[in-house]
This record gives C-alpha cells, sequence and structure tokens, in this order.
C-alpha cells in the first residue's frame, strides 16, 4: 500500500509564496466552514425576513409562482445540509468538500429563483469558485457518515434554527394565524413560505441525524493477507537491521500492514474507531523507519484516524516527537544480559538452588526447534488449554501471541520435560542480525513441579549465552516504573495507581518481583498519541484490540 506522505519533494519555490500556502492550506478548512455554515444561516433567514433578503421586482419579472415555491423549499433543504456539511470541511473531508460545492452553486441558482437574492447568489458563487479551487486542502477520504457531529455543532444548528424561527415569528407578527397558511401558494405569501420553509429544514435536519445514527461506519482498506504477503513479512524480518523479537507478532493474521515503497520495511497495526494503532515501531531497514513513521501518520490523517504508537523504546522516541504526538511511558520491559551472565555468586544462589531442586524430580530442558514443535503440537495445546483453564482466561492477541498451530509452528520453544512429557513451554522469538532473545508465550500444565518457568528461564538464559545470544527480553512489566509525584502528568499517577492497587486482580507487582529474581536491565517502553487526552483512549483501544472487545475486557467468552 503505497501513500503519498506529506513532506514529499515538490517544485522549488520562493520562500515567501511557501509559506503562504501553507499558511492557506492550513486555515482554509476553518475557513471554508465558518462560512458554510454562515452562508446556510443566511439561505434560511431569506424566508424569516424576506423584505431584507429579496429584490421583489426582479422576483415578480423573473420567476413564475411553481418555481418560486419550489425553488423555496429545496433552499431550506440546501441551508441545513449547508449548517451541517461545515462540520466536515472543518473536518478536511473529500466528501464533505464536494457535497458543499454542489451546495452552494445550487443555493446560488435557488436564491435568484426563491427570492430574487441575488447579492448572495453572487456570494454563493464566489465561494463555490474559491472552495473548488482549495480542492488540496480536503484530502481526508472518508463518507459523510463518517463526519463527526459534536453535541456543541448539533446545538449551533438547533440554536440557528431558533433564531431563525424567532426571526420569522417576529416579521410576520401582523399575520394572523390560521391553519390555510400552510396551503396557501401566492407571490405575496412570505408567511405561508416562512412556515414551510421552517418545517422543511427541521425534518431535513432530524432525517440526516437519523441517517447518521442508522448507518454503518465503513471499514479502513486493509491488504488481503496471503503466502506472498507472508513471504514479504518473512525476509523483511530475516534482512532487516532495525528488527526487535516482538515483531514476529505480524505472523498473526490480526493485523494491518503499510509497506515502505521499497518494500524493505513495514508497519503492522490495527483499527479500533478512531485510534490507528501500530503495534511497535517501523520493522525492517532503520534508514526508512522516519518516512515510514512519517506515512503511517498521512494514511491515518486523511482517514481522519488518530496516529498511535504502542510499545517502543527510547530510540523511536525523537521520531514519535518529530510526529508531533505526545509520548506516555507505559511499562517496562525485563532484559537480561547473557554475555556476561553467569549463576555464580551469592546474587544467583537461590537459582542455582531451584535449577538442582527441579533436575533432582526428574525436569530436564530442550530447545525444540520448529519441526519438532509441529510435530509435537498437541502436546503443547494440551499444557497451554490447561494452563487457559487454570487462569480462567481466554487467548489474547494483537499485542500479545497466541497458541495457533500455525503461528506456534513457526519457532522453536523452549519447553521443560518430565519424564520425556512436556510439561511448560515458551516459544521463542530470535532476531538474527542484532542477536536477541525474546520469549512470548510462557505456559506450564498440572504436572509441572513447584518453579518450572523459573528453571525453565534458567536454562534458557544458559543456553542462549552459549549460543552467541547478547540479551533475553523476558517481556513486560505493565504500569512499573511510573511516578506518583504531585508534578507528574496525571495519567502517570492513575497508572502509578493502579499499579500498587491492582496487585490482586492482575498481579502487577509480582510480576515485576518475579522477573527481578534474573537482575535484569529495566528498559522504558512508551505509548505516542496525538495529545495526553488521546493517550488515554489510545490504551483503551489497545486493550480492545488486545482483548478482543468489550466481552474480552469483562472476561466474558465469545
Amino acid at each position: 500500500m503505497k501513500e503519498r506522505q506529506d513532506g514529499a519533494k515538490t517544485r522549488k519555490a520562493h520562500p515567501l509564496a511557501a509559506v503562504a500556502g501553507a499558511l492557506a492550506d492550513a486555515s482554509a478548512p476553518a475557513v471554508f466552514s465558518a462560512i458554510a455554515f454562515v452562508a446556510g444561516a443566511l439561505t434560511l433567514a431569506a424566508a424569516a425576513a424576506p423584505d431584507i433578503f429579496q429584490n421583489r421586482l426582479m422576483l415578480r419579472m423573473v420567476a413564475p409562482l411553481p418555481v418560486i415555491e419550489l425553488s423555496h423549499f429545496f433552499a431550506s433543504i440546501i441551508g441545513v445540509l449547508l449548517l451541517l456539511v461545515a462540520a466536515g470541511l472543518k473536518q478536511r473531508l473529500d466528501s464533505a468538500w464536494i457535497v458543499a460545492v454542489i451546495l452552494l452553486g445550487a443555493g446560488a441558482l435557488f436564491s435568484l429563483l426563491s427570492g430574487g437574492h441575488y447579492w448572495r447568489a453572487i456570494g454563493l458563487a464566489v465561494v463555490m469558485i474559491l472552495l473548488a479551487a482549495s480542492r488540496a486542502a480536503f484530502y481526508r477520504r472518508s463518507a459523510l457518515r463518517e463526519m463527526k457531529l459534536p453535541p456543541l455543532w448539533i446545538g449551533a444548528i438547533v440554536a440557528v434554527l431558533a433564531g431563525i424561527a424567532w426571526l420569522g415569528l417576529f416579521s410576520f407578527d401582523h399575520v394572523e394565524y390560521r391553519d390555510d397558511l400552510w396551503w396557501t401558494f401566492a407571490r405575496d405569501a412570505e408567511a405561508s413560505r416562512f412556515l414551510r420553509g421552517e418545517v422543511t429544514a427541521i425534518v431535513a435536519l432530524l432525517m440526516f441525524i437519523a441517517w447518521r445514527l442508522l448507518s454503518i461506519r465503513s471499514k479502513p482498506p486493509g491488504e488481503t493477507r496471503g503466502a506472498e504477503t507472508d513471504a514479504r513479512i518473512e525476509r523483511i524480518l530475516a534482512e532487516g537491521d532495525s528488527v526487535r523479537p516482538d515483531a514476529c507478532l505480524a505472523y498473526l493474521r490480526d493485523k494491518r500492514f503499510l509497506f515502505s515503497e521499497t518494500g524493505s520495511s513495514f508497519i503492522m497495526y490495527g483499527v479500533q474507531g478512531r485510534n490507528w494503532i501500530a503495534m511497535g515501531p517501523p520493522v525492517g531497514l532503520a534508514g526508512e523507519s522516519r518516512e515510514l513513521a512519517w506515512t503511517f501518520k498521512a494514511l491515518a490523517d486523511r482517514y481522519h484516524g488518530n496516529t498511535v504508537f504502542y510499545s517502543f523504546s527510547d530510540d523511536f522516541l525523537p521520531t514519535a516527537l518529530d510526529l508531533g504526538l505526545s509520548a506516555q511511558k507505559i511499562g517496562e520491559s525485563a532484559v537480561v544480559p547473557l554475555e556476561d551472565f553467569s549463576l555464580e555468586g551469592g546474587a544467583r544462589s537461590k537459582l542455582r538452588q531451584m535449577r538442582r531442586t527441579l533436575a533432582k524430580e526428574g525436569a530436564s530442558f530442550a530447545v525444540l526447534p520448529s519441526e519438532e514443535v509441529r510435530k509435537r503440537i498437541d502436546e503443547l495445546k494440551t499444557v497451554s488449554d490447561q494452563w487457559l483453564a487454570r487462569h480462567k482466561g481466554e487467548e489474547k492477541r494483537f499485542t500479545l501471541g497466541r497458541f495457533d498451530a500455525d503461528y506456534i509452528g513457526r519457532f522453536p520453544a523452549a519447553a521443560m520435560l518430565l519424564h520425556g512429557r512436556i510439561v511448560a513451554f515458551a516459544n521463542l522469538w530470535a532476531t538474527s542480525r542484532l542477536r536477541e532473545l525474546s520469549v512470548d508465550l510462557m505456559r506450564y500444565g498440572e504436572a509441572a513441579p513447584h518453579g518450572v518457568m523459573e528453571g525453565l528461564f534458567i536454562e534458557l538464559m544458559l543456553w542462549g549465552k552459549e549460543n552467541g545470544y547478547r540479551s533475553l527480553d523476558l517481556g513486560m512489566a505493565p504500569l512499573s516504573g511510573l511516578d506518583r509525584r504531585r508534578l507528574a502528568p496525571a495519567i502517570s499517577r492513575f497508572g502509578a495507581l493502579v499499579y500498587e492497587l491492582g496487585e490482586g486482580v492482575y498481579g502487577f507487582e509480582g510480576l515485576r518481583k518475579f522477573k527481578e529474581k534474573f537482575r535484569p536491565d529495566w528498559k522504558p517502553l512508551y505509548l505516542a498519541a496525538p495529545n495526553r487526552v488521546d493517550v488515554a483512549f489510545a490504551l483503551g483501544g489497545v486493550a480492545l484490540l488486545t482483548s478482543g472487545g468489550l466481552r474480552g475486557i469483562m472476561g466474558r467468552k465469545s
């Protein structure tokens, strides 16, 4: 998927012209939104104060009565639609731009035919031409049903209709109300046209809102996942010089992909509401990372989405800030250096003791190659099912691996065996160039002896050191390392509070203490979103993607 991004090469221009063009592009949506809103209000007001807005002499000379009545009817609809579409113009929607150009042109025509409003017709025509010339500023591909209509905007429209109703009643206070006013058609029946126009505008507004409520949201485009995509992912993971172990999550079929122009890098992401959530930083070539991140932001922006990057380390932080995103620490990853790892010394005495105890009970360690994993997949699934039943949970997704035979069969697995049978395992992610090792699923069965996972990690660290790996990533401790200082950001203080009080529900502190046994280096992990408010909503979006929706978060089986 290739998208033209901001920052692409353009023709050289005078600096002042470039600045003027940039300012015009930035201000066009807000300016035309305001103009469209005012134009809609004036179009509706024309029926409420005919003495101010129309040229009666021209009207009598030009238009027959049926044309006047029909034009007035359509002008009322156009007026309320302009009030609504103005919101889409502010959001840079291409669909709103198309509709607004049509409405302004039609409004100019019907302004003449419904009441001889030639000055307003000229104004609408000029605005239509200027708006048509500003096409580049309205680049977000989105249907009108995706247009945001904040309560404040709806309130402003209701206030306009109420104000016009008052203006009409004031203008025609000398006309005595009677039922036949609704059915009176004459050139001088301005009060009748006002009543019909006001009701038409209200009905049009209610119909539009009902259509919005009943419309199904369109999904952003995604690539068809097939063998070719899997082959591209496999090649990038093998050849890239900027590939973290958790990039192996790309093999799960719950993600969308944005590839670089060269096809040597990708961003894997999911869409939850308005949040376009990239799982980790760009994967592949370090030299393409920054440009691909900008491409991803341009793609999300085109569909009026929020750009979010989840779970990245310090090296991507400068790019996230360059994108204009706010970064928030979400936890720390436990990374054990392996080059100097040893069980010698007093600090590792408990690890040595645990290793000896497991050996006495008949437990042994093995790293099963992917071929062996596929042969023993049923045995591994039994262990996984027992683990899930014990923890009363369901498989997660997106940010975590899951037990899927095709997925698990791609990787080697570290296993603890008891009398030849697998009782615990962790599938392994590895990077070929950086020589980093990481664990994904960590599960043990009913027959596993006490301390089996601790023993598995001890053996895996020794194996990793022996096979030339530089580090072993034990995964993230969520919300670890957040500050509760009074001057810390509110979301950090809230996260630290959840970390302290949520031990009984999730075991935040217990998880960190378990990993602390191996004396790891704790490396911060971040989430980046457009602003601090969006960070909180983005975290909710990540939770929904990981749990598979609200049912998953509530712990209910689907």
